[in-house]
């Protein structure tokens, strides 16, 4: 097993993925540069390789000299798959760290197994690349986070358009150049799953298009949040720029309902939803994206009735007459923590007439669920907060490892995102993918025993 968990299995069968474009050789003079970059080594210990290497063979300033397109590709259930079996059997991912993924299947058809390019093997554990200062230190420090974590079992990454004012998407980009950059690296663009946001636009954005006379200030809910159609492509486009990409394999609206619907109301917002669906399904339809869904604080979290409600069963129904069976509607994002726990806990939702939880739902429609805020931003941390987990179970892990394991054992959950920043907490954040998340049986017997806890 090479250095940081990746096998020189998974270098057999790499591909080019920068289309036209030959890779770059590595012209450092720091000794043993070369036969790093030869043997990837560079990309699995990223921290130490930027901090030693000059141009850090292909991770900083040499991946930039990769010039001629955009890098091509996207998640595939073949190299995902690939990527996954380079951890089973080892000591590196216990199991159920690996899941496939069925909601970027074709859906069913009745009497038929599913059809079509179907699933994906995706890890339990995404990167997160929310929080952070806007300066060049974090840019290193995120940038290399992130090949840390996909050289230790983390195949998702999860980015937006406005977190650190496009620094975090930007970051994300060299990732990809550095993956293309180090020869025979058996990482690359179709064995990851990239998901980012467009909603909130940046300034420079918005100026531009409402000088082209392409939106107006009443499109933007709050002042702040545009899903009208030409944000979201111009969006996109900005996006896919920052990454050096061609192709996301998610695009979420960000925080739609929460800014729309208390701005123009729920009937205008779903008349604007059906509008960016039909926008969404056209940039599928030129491979621009691969799949589409809703990123959410509240919506998916309130009781029938509240304001900021969202059935998710009508959001699927609104996709499917838009889209048609295989419409592109594929993943929602929501908070799920230890006391964020509305997916599972409440039967707020309804499927077929029935009451259901979120998490049931979403199995049913066929969709995706990706958990953000395991720690609520640290704020689960907190010495109160600390002595009210104690789960026998997993005597040995950390708070902060136990509210992992907690959110990533939700039922039917595809994986959950936490955002990192250092070699140590990349270590120990992966340290959870030693251990087998719980079956529906014991996390819900388990939730059970911690709420009465904390109540007592």
């Amino acid at each position: 097993m090479a250095i940081g968990g990746l096998s020189a299995a998974l270098q057999v069968g790499a591909r080019e993925m920068l289309e036209g474009v030959a890779p770059s050789l590595c012209t450092d003079d720091v000794p043993d540069c070369k036969e790093w970059a030869a043997s990837s080594a560079c990309l699995e210990n990223p921290f130490y390789t930027r901090e030693h290497c000059a141009k850090s063979c292909g991770v900083g300033a040499c991946a930039r000299s990769v010039k001629g397109g955009r890098i091509g590709g996207y998640a595939t259930m073949a190299a995902t798959r690939q990527y996954a079996t380079q951890f089973y059997g080892t000591r590196d991912v216990a199991d159920g760290h690996f899941r496939w993924d069925v909601s970027m299947g074709d859906y069913a058809i009745e009497g038929q197994k599913l059809r079509g390019d179907p699933w994906l093997m995706l890890s339990s554990l995404g990167v997160g690349t929310y929080l952070g200062a806007e300066d060049e230190q974090t840019d290193k420090d995120v940038t290399a986070a992130i090949l840390q974590s996909l050289s230790r079992g983390w195949n998702v990454i999860d980015t937006a358009s406005n977190y650190r004012h496009g620094r975090a998407e930007r970051c994300v980009g060299e990732v990809f150049r550095a993956l293309h950059h180090v020869k025979n690296q058996g990482l690359r663009r179709d064995s990851i799953f990239l998901s980012t946001k467009a909603g909130f636009i940046s300034d420079a954005l918005r100026d531009k298009l409402m000088k082209e006379s392409k939106i107006v200030q009443s499109d933007l809910a709050q002042g702040v949040n545009c899903i009208h159609t030409e944000c979201i492509r111009a969006s996109l486009q900005e996006s896919l720029e920052n990454m050096g990409i061609r192709t996301v394999d998610l695009l979420y609206l960000h925080n739609a309902a929460e800014t729309y619907i208390p701005a123009i109301g729920r009937p205008s917002f779903f008349a604007l939803l059906r509008k960016a669906f039909i926008e969404l399904e056209d940039l599928k339809r030129q491979n621009h994206i691969r799949s589409y869904g809703l990123a959410t604080w509240n919506c998916f979290r309130t009781r029938p009735g509240d304001r900021l409600y969202l059935s998710l069963e009508e959001v699927v129904e609104l996709a499917r007459e838009v889209g048609g069976r295989n419409h592109g509607f594929r993943y929602i994002q929501l908070p799920i923590s230890l006391t964020m726990d509305e997916a599972w806990s409440q039967s707020w939702q309804t499927v077929n007439g029935r009451s259901a939880s979120l998490m049931e739902a979403a199995a049913e429609l066929g969709v995706g669920v990706f958990a953000s805020g395991p720690l609520q931003e640290g704020d689960l941390l907190k010495a109160e907060v600390n002595g009210a987990i104690r789960v026998p179970e997993w005597p040995a892990l950390s708070t902060a490892q136990v509210l992992l394991q907690i959110s990533r054992s939700t039922p039917y959950l595809t994986a959950t995102l936490v955002g990192h920043k250092t070699l140590a907490h990349v270590a120990q954040n992966t340290e959870v993918a030693f251990v087998p998340p719980l079956d529906n049986a014991t996390f819900h017997l388990l939730m059970g025993n911690l709420k009465l806890e904390q109540h007592a």
